[in-house]
């Protein structure tokens, strides 16, 4: 999908703007803005920007300067890791992060509890790009957000975010997060690769485990093809709320899934 989208709800209303979330996700080939009504809980714009980056688009689009009671930046490609509650502690937050003593020292940490695992995602956001533009702005990490995706179903399954060239996997049910991990990947065939991997490693069956895709639409049809091989179950994430249902064209949502997921569950 490298076409520009963009719609604006009838609902839309500058005016409205203290009651508006607006999500950044700064992806290897995208930008993605959304604004999410939180009183109407309805999705009122989306954006997406093939090739372009959140400093070209800080002056030209409307949305980025709405005065919204909420920000939040969807952080691809930065240190992450996610630590059990019980060992945390935030004096030390960027010791948890796979970075050298020097990077330690100058990280600038930033961390989000996940009551549906007792756990902590903790991040490195210096070089997170909407900052600069939105002092009071809050982060997610998409596995922090896959990882919730995980925590409604009862049974084991398998999230996969493909934008640009980073896959994110996370695997796990309501019980327990079996897997978080992001990988490098240029081919449909490496995809494959670190998705089958991770049901093996996790002795995941691939008859009965499904694998839920967050990709654009062009890029479903190969994937699906290509992993429907050896995955019984493999299908593109669908809206399961009322927010996320009023994204106007249903091939549109998992583009923005993560996005809507941060108004879903904050």
């Amino acid at each position: 999908m490298s076409k520009e989208f963009i719609f604006t709800s009838p609902d839309f209303s500058d005016t409205n703007a203290a009651n508006y979330l607006l999500s950044i996700r700064e992806t290897d080939d995208c930008t993605l803005l959304t604004v999410v009504d939180t009183r109407e809980k309805q999705c009122v714009a989306l954006r997406r920007y093939p090739d372009k980056t959140l400093n070209d688009l800080v002056k030209s689009d409307s949305l980025l300067r709405l005065p919204c009671h909420s920000v939040v930046e969807i952080c691809q490609n930065l240190p992450h890791a996610l630590v059990p509650q019980n060992l945390f502690d935030e004096n030390s937050a960027s010791a948890y992060l796979p970075l050298d003593d020097l990077q330690q020292k100058r990280a600038r940490t930033y961390w989000q509890t996940l009551p549906c695992y007792d756990a902590v995602s903790v991040m490195d956001v210096r070089r997170a790009c909407a900052g600069r533009h939105f002092p009071a702005i809050h982060y997610r990490h998409p596995l922090a957000l896959l990882a919730q995706f995980c925590a409604q179903h009862q049974t084991t399954v398998c999230y996969a975010d493909y934008h640009g060239a980073t896959l994110y996997l996370a695997a796990g049910n309501v019980h327990r997060l079996a897997l978080a991990n992001g990988y490098d990947c240029q081919t449909d065939d490496d995809v494959a690769y670190f998705v089958l991997s991770a049901y093996q490693h996790l002795r995941a069956d691939v008859e009965t485990a499904p694998l839920i895709l967050l990709v654009d639409a062009a890029r479903f049809t190969s994937l699906y093809t290509l992993l429907s091989m050896y995955i019984r179950h493999v299908q593109q994430v669908s809206p399961s709320s009322k927010c996320c249902r009023t994204v106007p064209d249903a091939a549109y949502y998992p583009t923005f899934a993560l996005n809507l997921c941060v108004e879903e569950k904050g």
